[in-house]
């Protein structure tokens, strides 16, 4: 047999032979469809290069005809089996889109029709066994076959194409990645080069070669950066993300983004390379800038929270990556509460005003009736009347004080305790009772609400009948005594009861108040029973501002 001849059926043979033995080092590929179109490739590519083998080898003309059509079949079948396996490495959905599979199996079978038919219509190639150097087919390349040719290099194109936009994003240092990826590419020259110019190679299918390469280069030599760049982009640091994830460069172009985020703003998917202020304004923004964006998903409406973090390689800047945190139910439940807490701030201003005139009305008439009488039987309800009056308006103060400042906290600053309390105290009418402070230093803290405990705790020492009122501040606990009248220990719980008045009906709804507007900070606030001498009320979990 001539050497040639034997070399050609030789290389043919070890590179099916290869890419067969090669199949199980696949299981190495953790990601499960990157594995399979590898394997798939890997397989197709062994039988193509054993039906080139045996196309060499055969004598017949019939024989290598019918082999070569294989062979074709076979070459189209690989580039399906290479854009699975790029598309599955690049972290793409192409392989599972029903819709591009359909497509795909259509156009195949329809490819194949017309290969296998060409005995009948001619119109394909054109064949004839010529015996130099020795017995080979040598081929006519007619339109169809150009024209599938040529669909089929630009579809292995795309692959490429998906192999280079991965490998380029991977901070990995790539170049021997490059050059199998390359060698996979080769291959297709002498085909080309040989169609075009009178060489003199045999007219087969020499793509199985660079498969082969690029499979034992990937799986062997650069193992560990194969499956470390796998769906680098998109599937690990992207698509695996929950978040609505958008990478921008240092011209705030759109470079890519995630599945949720083109499911929120499906703008995004046709936006590559476009300014994002373009694409979507509502996003668009200088680094470093937060806050809530709306979009309409699939119907309904959804909040996101923007944040932005920069991207660099060294010390150089390479671009930044918005992240979108869905925050719906936060967003819902923040503006609820500000509806809620809006409508608080009329009812109390409602209730300030419409009690407070109709307890000036009261007080007004029953002056007016003092003055025009003097029979006890009629002043003694007039005082009574008037009593009732004077803690209605103080009832009144109260349930404005609650409405109005009994609202969830949105946020604290620091607050001088001494400041706070003199505050407080110039308020109030305490007459001859003294104040006694001990509480250098601040707490975090909403200064009204502040200042409202304890001008409630001052109210309280002073209708008690206290003489001395003492605040402490001992890290992270207010201390509050004064020397009125005590509580006793089974009537501590109650006297922060709202139903309750304790411990004289003059208190009120002091206590219970305290403890709210203590509450809104994350205060607890509890009596001291031990405490024998009047009332003692501890203030704990205070926050100090570092």
């Amino acid at each position: 047999m001539d050497p040639l001849r034997v070399g050609y059926v030789a290389l043919f043979a070890a590179t099916a032979v290869l890419c067969v033995a090669v199949v199980p080092r696949t299981r190495l590929v953790a990601e499960s469809d990157t594995r399979r179109g590898l394997a798939a490739l890997l397989l197709v590519s062994g039988v193509w290069a054993a039906v080139g083998a045996a196309q060499v080898f055969v004598d017949g003309a019939a024989l290598k005809r019918d082999l070569y059509t294989l062979g074709l079949v076979l070459g189209f079948a690989g580039v399906g089996a290479w854009l699975s396996f790029c598309s599955a490495y690049a972290g793409r959905d192409l392989h599972r889109d029903v819709r591009v599979r359909a497509v795909a199996v259509g156009f195949y079978a329809l490819v194949v029709a017309v290969k296998v038919t060409n005995p009948l219509h001619g119109q394909y190639f054109a064949a004839t066994l010529r015996t130099e150097p020795f017995p080979h087919l040598a081929v006519t390349r007619l339109p169809l076959d150009w024209a599938v040719t040529a669909t089929a290099y630009l579809l292995a194109g795309y692959g490429f194409l998906l192999l280079y936009r991965t490998l380029r994003r991977t901070d990995y240092r790539s170049r021997s990645l490059w050059v199998i990826v390359a060698l996979a590419a080769f291959p297709v020259v002498p085909g080309v080069a040989s169609a075009l110019v009178d060489l003199p190679l045999l007219d087969l299918g020499y793509e199985p070669l660079g498969v082969a390469l690029f499979a034992v280069g990937a799986l062997y030599f650069v193992e560990e950066k194969f499956l470390a760049v796998r769906r680098f982009g998109r599937d690990q640091l992207l698509d695996e993300i929950d978040d609505a994830v958008l990478v921008l460069d240092t011209e705030d172009r759109l470079v890519e983004s995630n599945a949720a985020a083109r499911a929120a703003f499906p703008a995004l998917a046709d936006g590559g390379g476009e300014p994002l202020a373009e694409v979507a304004p509502t996003l668009a923004g200088p680094a470093g800038d937060t806050g809530v964006v709306t979009a309409e998903v699939d119907g309904g409406t959804r909040h996101y929270v923007r944040r932005s973090n920069s991207l660099a390689v060294g010390a150089a800047g390479v671009g930044r990556v918005l992240v979108l945190a869905d925050v719906t139910d936060l967003e819902r439940q923040r503006r609820e509460l500000a509806r809620q807490n809006a409508q608080l701030d009329d009812f109390a201003a409602a209730v300030d005003h419409e009690l407070r005139n109709a307890v000036s009305i009261v007080e007004g008439h029953t002056a007016l009736a003092r003055e025009r009488t003097d029979d006890p039987d009629v002043v003694e309800p007039l005082e009574t009347a008037e009593r009732a009056t004077d803690r209605m308006r103080g009832v009144v103060g109260d349930l404005t004080t609650l409405a109005r400042y009994g609202q969830t906290l949105d946020d604290t600053v620091p607050c001088d305790v001494d400041e706070a309390v003199r505050r407080a105290w110039e308020r109030t009418d305490t007459g001859d009772m003294a104040l006694a402070v001990d509480a250098e230093g601040s707490v975090s803290a909403d200064p009204d609400r502040l200042c409202e405990l304890f001008a409630a705790v001052v109210e309280f020492a002073r209708v008690t009948g206290g003489t001395t009122l003492r605040i402490e501040l001992d890290g992270d606990e207010l201390t509050l005594t004064t020397d009125g009248d005590t509580v006793s220990a089974e009537r501590v719980e109650a006297a922060f009861d709202y139903s309750a008045a304790v411990p004289s009906a003059a208190a009120g709804m002091l206590l219970p108040n305290v403890r709210t507007l203590a509450g809104v900070h994350g205060w607890t606030v509890d009596i001291d029973a031990g405490y024998e001498d009047g009332v003692r009320l501890r203030i704990a979990g205070v926050e100090r501002p570092a």
